[in-house]
C-alpha cells in the first residue's frame, strides 16, 4: 500500500518508538514539498532525512492539473461551513492521495470532513494514527493492539476516543 503523509500525523508518529513498525503496511509514503516547509523540529527532520534516504519516503511531484484541481477543491472547502479550514498543504495531500489513488496518512478533522462531504473525494481513504496502529496489527499479529496504543498515548501525549479504541480492538479481535 502507499500513502500521502501530512504534517499532523508526521508530528506525532516521529515521537512514536515503535514508528518503523509503519513499514509493515506502507510500501511507501509520498509527502509535498509545502507539507516539508512546515517542520521545525529536529525530530520530525531527522526522520524525514532517514525515511527519505532509505526511499521510504518521497516527494511527490506537483503539476498544473493538480493545482487547478486544488483551486476546486479550496473553493468547495470555503463554501461548505461542515468542513473547517484547511490550509494549503493540507489540501495538497487531499489531491495528491487522489490522484495517486493512496491512503491519506492524517489526524486533521478537516481532512476527514472532506472525504465525508465531498464526493469527489469520498473514495480517499484517510487513515489516522489509530487505523494505522490497527493495520499494523491485522498485517503482522502482533504487537497486540492494546499495547501498541498504549505506548502510542505514552510517546506522543495523543488521546484516542474510547469509541475509536473499542472500534479498533473489535475490528482487530482483541475485544
Amino acid at each position: 500500500m502507499i500513502g500521502v503523509v501530512d504534517a499532523c500525523f508526521l508530528i506525532d508518529w516521529c515521537r512514536f518508538r515503535r514508528r518503523e513498525l509503519i513499514k509493515e503496511v506502507f510500501e511507501r509514503l509520498y509527502v509535498d514539498e509545502e507539507v516539508l516547509a512546515q517542520f521545525r523540529s529536529e525530530a520530525v527532520l531527522e526522520l524525514i532525512a532517514r525515511w527519505m534516504g532509505e526511499g521510504f519516503l518521497t516527494l511527490r511531484a506537483w503539476s498544473t492539473l493538480d493545482e487547478e484541481e486544488l483551486g476546486r477543491l479550496r473553493a468547495i472547502v470555503e463554501s461548505n461551513t461542515r468542513i473547517p479550514t484547511l490550509e494549503r498543504p493540507d489540501l495538497k495531500s487531499l489531491v495528491s492521495a487522489r490522484k495517486m489513488n493512496a491512503a491519506l496518512l492524517s489526524e486533521n478533522l478537516g481532512v476527514l470532513r472532506v472525504c465525508q462531504y465531498v464526493p469527489s473525494y469520498t473514495q480517499v481513504k484517510v487513515h489516522t494514527a489509530l487505523d494505522v496502529l490497527a493495520l499494523i496489527v491485522k498485517a503482522k499479529g502482533e504487537p497486540k493492539l492494546r499495547q501498541l496504543i498504549a505506548e502510542y498515548e505514552e510517546d506522543t501525549k495523543h488521546r484516542f476516543s474510547s469509541r475509536r479504541v473499542e472500534e479498533a480492538l473489535r475490528e482487530v479481535g482483541e475485544a
